[in-house]
């Protein structure tokens, strides 16, 4: 059975089904079998996912597909989907039936070419979130656009034209630049494979450039202020089927772009340009939550809320934090569940007074009872009561302000607040306001089809609400896996300039002084307690890695058994500033321009480039250019070999003037340490006691 489904491609059926259906279309004959037709091919693409729900909650790509494109061009048909895109690929397949469902009725004309635009706008959604290549990623990205731009311009209101035009240009501005980075990746990685590219280490100022082209393309889809201009036309003009689908899918991509490639391709200018992406995102909470604050029209208010949910979602990511970034991709999820709730609602009550004005529809409460449930749920939902999904998301998001910064913190609260403020000031009116006239009296509560598509949505408000651990599980592996990799390579040793030189790729190079000069006697006691931070690691060694048990005679070995140790993030980070700063006070231009350049595919590399500048030649180009200072210099030093080859009784002496002060004693117990006397021999020359006096006595 496990056999089966691994040989299913799960991915591609998804993503092409509902384009065969639509294809399928032209052979219905009537309006009615039309709109049967394609909500049971909305159902059957419910049914054919159900191969992804054995996805494993590891941080892996899986259901991987990868077929030769155009491999001249080094394209290929690459699928697949880790926790971060499975959750949008569910939500893109859930929000069809919805779509169908509140379109029943509501499109009287040309049925079969809108239904034709829903199918392949659910081809474009998979396709974004499962590519696994840049190029196919980009020709579903686009392909959402024009039955996006048909919908809104062919069944939108009165406006429709304005408004659609509008979406156009914004987006195929977006689009554009989108594009253009695509292009410089390739030309700088040789690759499309976004997998490969998530690991490449670009250089800082190409990473710059390659920022601000996703920055645009993303923030226009997000939207985020002042980018959002287009939505709220958007949003009023379309129709609720199109208006769901902005809400509930295409804004996402926008979010998802910041998570798929800034962070992880231009990890360095993610770092750089966070301070802008934070006020932005403020910007666009406290900007949407006021201006919807002040809206008459019920579209209106709900679109420019997503403005301000969507700046949350920004805050959540670019707070480079795993609570953050759990906030954002579940405040992702809840507004597209919540929002596109929403809009099927106010799409419902248009059908009724044929208006959106908050003042047309009052008093709802009397006459529209289940409506006004539906409403009221997700209206708490908005707005993060307790107990509800979008508690959980905007906490998490909150929470994760407060730890960044307190200030951070305290700016956004009041955004929580304008939230709840016109969330409550439209339902306290729909509910209980005074109408001015009796015609709602003869409205019809919800009807069957409505309950159908209502009902899944506010399950899924309370039960993510209640109980959250579950998703949370399924997205934190890739999350971690995400941010490990940000925060191992966001310092980059350059500042932005914008030079041919300075846009080469860094490349990992091997260490600039000949390894024979190397001796641990220059080493400073500093240095001593930052190497003190690799002891703890040395027992994490993996017993069938080749370089273990070999003697260390050679930098290579040494490289080997640092890379086994398994650093954490934070000793590798205190060990290369370390030497960083102990190369910068030697003063040695080139072996600075070699070693300080090494962004190495291992730390260790990284670490022993280091540590042969701050040797023997390093110590003794000091003591040349600050010969005054010879009487304070350190002794002279063992190389390696001399260290392999003299035992207890033949030292060379190490003079007073050479002295160094009393070791600290977590360097004691680094020097004591038998796995690492075993690693540099040194407990051969130290013995039991490693103070300085000591070595003298025995000398």
């Amino acid at each position: 059975m496990m056999d089966a489904i691994s040989d299913y491609p799960v991915l591609t059926v998804l993503t092409f089904w509902p384009t065969l259906a639509a294809i399928l279309l032209a052979l219905t004959r009537s309006e009615q079998a039309t709109r049967v037709w394609t909500l049971v091919a909305s159902l059957v693409e419910i049914a054919l996912a159900w191969p992804l729900l054995s996805f494993q909650k590891i941080s892996d790509f899986q259901f991987q597909e990868s077929l030769p494109w155009a491999p001249e061009w080094g394209l290929s048909y690459s699928l697949g989907v880790d926790g971060v895109s499975i959750l949008m690929i569910w939500l893109s397949i859930l929000t069809l039936p919805v779509c169908v469902l509140c379109s029943w009725t509501y499109i009287g004309r040309r049925i079969k070419e809108f239904h034709v635009c829903l199918l392949l706008m659910t081809t474009a959604c998979v396709g974004v979130f499962s590519a696994l290549d840049m190029v196919l990623f980009y020709v579903f990205w686009e392909a959402l656009l024009i039955p996006m731009y048909l919908m809104i311009a062919i069944w939108g209101g009165d406006d429709r034209r304005y408004a659609s035009i509008k979406f156009f240009l914004y987006t195929l501005a977006g689009s554009t630049l989108l594009l253009v980075a695509i292009v410089a990746l390739r030309i700088e990685a040789k690759t499309f494979f976004i997998p490969e590219l998530m690991n490449y280490n670009f250089s800082y100022n190409f990473q710059i450039w390659v920022f601000l082209a996703f920055f645009i393309a993303f923030a226009i889809k997000v939207p985020m202020f002042p980018f959002h201009t287009w939505l709220p036309a958007a949003h009023v003009q379309a129709p609720a089927a199109g208006s769901v689908i902005l809400a509930a899918v295409l804004l996402k991509m926008g979010t998802y772009g910041f998570l798929r490639f800034s962070l992880p391709m231009t990890p360095a200018a993610s770092q750089y340009f966070a301070p802008m992406m934070i006020a932005i995102s403020v910007a666009s909470i406290l900007y949407g939550g006021a201006i919807a604050l002040g809206q008459t029209d019920i579209k209106k208010l709900i679109a420019y809320s997503s403005v301000a949910h969507m700046g949350f979602v920004t805050l959540g990511i670019f707070v480079f934090s795993q609570q953050g970034v759990q906030g954002a991709i579940f405040q992702m999820l809840n507004h597209g569940i919540i929002t596109g709730a929403m809009f099927t609602l106010i799409g419902a009550v248009y059908e009724r007074s044929h208006s959106r004005d908050i003042s047309k529809n009052l008093g709802l409460g009397k006459y529209l009872p289940a409506f006004m449930f539906f409403w009221g749920l997700f209206g708490l939902a908005s707005f993060g009561f307790p107990g509800t999904n979008g508690f959980v998301g905007e906490f998490l998001v909150l929470a994760a302000a407060f730890r960044a910064d307190l200030t951070l913190g305290l700016i956004v609260i009041p955004g929580a607040l304008l939230a709840a403020a016109y969330i409550l000031k439209v339902t306290l009116k729909l509910a209980w306001g005074q109408p001015a006239s009796p015609a709602g009296q003869n409205w019809r509560d919800l009807k069957k089809k409505e309950w159908a598509y209502l009902v899944v949505p506010a399950f899924l408000v309370i039960y993510l609400g209640l109980a959250p651990s579950g998703l949370l599980e399924i997205i934190t592996p890739s999350i971690d896996s995400a941010l490990a990799s940000y925060h191992k390579r966001k310092d980059l040793p350059s500042t932005p300039s914008f030079t041919e030189e300075s846009l080469a790729p860094v490349k990992p190079q091997t260490p600039p002084v000949d390894p024979a000069n190397f001796t641990f006697e220059s080493l400073t006691i500093e240095e001593l307690e930052t190497l003190d931070l690799l002891v703890s690691n040395f027992d994490q060694h993996d017993p069938a890695a080749p370089c273990v048990g070999r003697e260390f005679n050679d930098h290579m070995t040494l490289i080997c058994r640092l890379n086994e140790s398994k650093l954490s993030e934070d000793d590798y980070q205190a060990i290369i500033a370390s030497f960083n700063l102990k190369i910068k006070e030697l003063d040695l231009p080139e072996q600075i321009s070699n070693c300080l350049k090494l962004t190495p595919a291992s730390p260790g590399e990284a670490i022993v480039c280091r540590l042969f500048l701050a040797g023997d030649k390093a110590k003794a180009a000091k003591d040349a250019a600050a010969a005054s200072d010879a009487a304070d210099a350190a002794g002279p030093g063992l190389d390696q070999g001399s260290i392999n080859k003299t035992n207890n009784n033949d030292r060379p002496a190490t003079t007073n003037g050479g002295a160094r002060a009393p070791i600290p004693n977590s360097s004691q117990s680094f020097l004591k340490s038998p796995r690492w006397g075993e690693l540099f021999n040194l407990s051969q020359f130290l013995g039991d006691d490693p103070s300085p006096a000591s070595r003298r006595n025995r000398a």
